[in-house]
């Protein structure tokens, strides 16, 4: 191909792809972020602050195990060869190991120190719940048989000890119960809580032997968990879904399909305290339903996935803060029943509208006892989109996890939509650190390892845009490099719009690394813009709320709608709704212009010196003055009426044809593939106009994509746009295609 152009364009002076080769295109550095597939499960070690993220196996990757500690430490392990394409379906940590249930029933142990798969072992059976302690060095296995078997981790193979179906003792008739939830008692490891489908039972190692039964029936008469009356004359048993113990280790919890929770007294005769769902009390007493009001509407509920100590969730997160435990040798039957009917507060932790919360990891400040319940500072949620949600516990306000979680968690903290990357110059980047209010650090653990320095050149700067409307700006190194600045910054483009839903679609964003501004285009057709500032509101709200927008077409200053917790970053400065559709195409120059697009059409070019709107324009004007050295002909059967976009925006400063000096430029391309320059030029009143360069140019049939100015004699693109450029400075190295 290199002789094929030598011998075409023997007039060309250099030959542009003589010194391309193959080494040109190998990738010279490395990094990788993100999660290759969904969340399946989560895990967290208060004593060695890690969090491990368990994922599916699916079309996007296989299931793995990443390790998370603080700032960019990261860790990924594969599963073991025989659970290949199996899901990740319970991680625990266990003193310096890892255990790892997996879809296909196999459990596999790792090592924290050695990064490494110890060993994995296939049970005879499936596996349906995993159970381990931090003291102990086995891990208790639940059989769908219903069958309890303990693993040995120091000797790394089954050890000579099982429990057998301790429910068939309660009713030999009850077909195969599996095993649902097994849980340690909190206060003495030798007696064991096992949840089978039917019931569930307390085993004492020391008597090797059951000691309590617990089996939920729903009497006639009594409205049960889901209120259904066409069953209200029937005898009901729902099956039972998780058991935990209260962290006294007096009660018990049970939770149960019909969305029920039944609190059993552990101490004297086992009986049961309280039956509840979320919202009615007394639901398996026959006399409770009478007066309900339900009319014959079934109430529907929803199942319940997971329980704990203190919370249950449902389609959400649900918090009951029962308050100070009764003394229980002083208390009657009566008070004790009113404990668990009447808590001190019942509060529903904020979640994002229909997200369905399958799973959810406390996050506790020190002890890994009692089941990561005790002293817990936050909640990690994992919803049913495979999304993360980080809460504060108890008060459940949303936790921002830039700058807490590894930057591959915020992938999915929620979903990211886009990813862009612009270059920094270091000291730039080195002074743009953030100043916001946040809690204690959620990750502290792992040490870094060794890494080289790269103290000169600019920085790779990645954005990412989120489903929620924030966006997150952080370094993404060169995979081996020690990072001066690994701290990442955070725009809330909702609140910056005065949205406080979550219903924020971003469509186009821009990053100038030179100028630090920012631009976001948003489906509602608001273009908005950041840079680098203070908050004179930080800790506070601004007294009589943020400043009205102005009309349609003109700049709103929005420096008034910050985010309380931020001091100093990346801050709103100034908004403009053109009311003409979605924001199709923005790009920041960087000496202190923007340009944007809608899909109504218009052109819009920002001076941000003031800021003031310099340029406004249709691009219908685009092909009234088509120019007649297009590339290619316009297709006669296109059709005249149809509708025409920006689709691609970039600035140059180059040389235009007949010209002896340097331009600031604005190329603009659109859906049906035209192509205009605009040129900026100052203006004696000191501010800055626009004028076309030239006629429009057709280049394609087709819309374009992106725009690469480059130099016509070298191919280069041209050097970026200095800070302190002139206008009158000729730069005729730099010639416009």
């Amino acid at each position: 191909m290199t002789h094929l152009l030598r011998g075409k364009q023997s007039g060309i002076q250099n030959d542009l792809s003589a010194g391309l080769t193959q080494e040109l295109f190998n990738p010279d550095h490395l990094s990788r972020f993100g999660i290759n597939s969904q969340v399946s499960c989560l895990a967290y070690d208060p004593v060695q602050s890690l969090l491990a993220v368990g994922t599916k196996s699916s079309q996007f990757g296989q299931g793995q195990i990443y390790i998370f500690g603080r700032t960019r430490i990261e860790v990924v392990l594969p599963l073991s060869t025989q659970s290949q394409g199996a899901h990740v379906q319970t991680l625990q940590f266990c003193a310096e190991k890892l255990v790892c249930l997996d879809s296909k029933h196999d459990i596999s142990v790792y090592s924290l120190e050695l990064k490494s798969l110890l060993a994995s072992h296939s049970p005879p059976g499936h596996v349906t719940v995993l159970c381990t302690d931090p003291m102990l060095d086995y891990a208790l296995l639940g059989m769908q048989t219903g069958d309890v078997m303990a693993y040995d981790l120091d000797r790394e193979s089954l050890a000579p000890f099982k429990i057998p179906n301790l429910w068939a003792d309660v009713d030999p008739r009850a077909r195969v119960s599996p095993v649902v939830s097994l849980q340690f008692h909190p206060r003495d490891i030798g007696t064991l809580l096992i949840g089978y489908a039917h019931g569930a039972v307390i085993y004492s190692f020391k008597l090797n032997k059951a000691v309590r039964h617990f089996a939920y029936e729903v009497p006639q008469g009594a409205p049960g968990g889901d209120g259904d009356p066409a069953l209200a004359n029937t005898v009901r048993r729902p099956k039972l879904v998780h058991a935990v113990w209260h962290p006294t280790g007096t009660f018990v919890l049970t939770a149960h399909e019909d969305s029920s929770l039944v609190f059993w007294d552990t101490i004297k005769d086992g009986r049961m305290l309280m039956s509840r769902t979320i919202t009615d009390t007394s639901i398996a007493t026959p006399a409770a339903g009478a007066g309900r009001g339900t009319g014959g509407v079934m109430a529907v509920k929803e199942p319940l996935f997971k329980i704990s100590c203190t919370q249950s969730p449902t389609k959400g997160l649900t918090l009951f803060e029962m308050g100070r435990t009764p003394v229980y040798a002083t208390s009657t039957w009566e008070s004790l029943a009113q404990y668990f009917e009447e808590p001190k507060r019942q509060r529903i932790l904020p979640t994002p509208p229909g997200a369905e919360v399958v799973e959810f990891c406390p996050i506790p400040r020190a002890s890994p006892h009692f089941a990561g319940a005790h002293d817990p500072i936050a909640v990690i949620a994992l919803l049913g989109s495979g999304e993360l949600l980080t809460l504060t516990f108890p008060s459940g306000m949303p936790i921002c996890p830039t700058n807490q979680l590894h930057p591959s968690l915020t992938f999915v903290h929620p979903f990211v939509k886009s990813v862009g990357v612009c270059q920094v110059e270091r000291e730039r980047w080195l002074g743009m650190t953030e100043r916001r209010q946040q809690g204690p650090p959620i990750l502290n653990g792992g040490a870094e390892g060794p890494g080289r320095h790269h103290r000169f050149g600019n920085r790779n700067v990645a954005h990412t845009v989120h489903a929620d409307g924030t966006i997150r700006i952080f370094d993404v190194g060169y995979g081996d490099e020690e990072l001066e600045n690994p701290k990442a910054l955070q725009a809330d483009v909702g609140r910056a719009l005065g949205r406080y839903d979550g219903a924020v679609g971003v469509t186009a964003m821009s990053l100038a690394g030179a100028s630090g501004e920012m631009a976001v285009g948003v489906h509602s057709g608001q273009l908005v813009v950041f840079r680098w500032g203070h908050n004179k509101y930080a800790g506070r709200e601004p007294a009589g709320g943020p400043r009205p927008t102005q009309s349609p077409g003109h700049l709103s200053n929005i420096t008034d709608r910050v985010e309380p917790s931020l001091s100093e970053g990346v801050v709103p400065f100034t908004m403009l709704d053109q009311q003409n559709g979605p924001v199709t195409a923005v790009k920041v120059s960087e000496v202190g212009f923007i340009a944007a697009g809608t899909e109504g059409g218009s052109i819009t070019i920002l001076d941000m010196r003031g800021p003031a709107i310099i340029y406004a324009a249709s691009v219908a004007d685009f092909s009234k003055g088509e120019k007649k050295g297009s590339l290619r002909k316009r297709r006669n059967s296109e059709t005249p009426g149809k509708p025409e976009w920006v689709t691609s925006i970039e600035f140059s400063i180059m040389t235009l044809e007949g010209e002896d000096y340097s331009s600031i430029l604005c190329h603009c391309g659109t859906n049906q593939g035209h192509l205009a320059t605009f040129k900026i030029l100052p203006d004696p009143s000191g501010r800055y106009t626009v004028q076309p360069a030239g006629s429009p140019m057709h280049l394609s049939d087709s819309r374009i994509l992106q725009i690469a100015p480059i130099n016509a004699e070298t191919g280069k693109p041209p050097p970026p746009c200095p800070q302190q450029w002139e206008v009158s400075n000729p730069d005729p190295a730099s010639t416009a295609p």
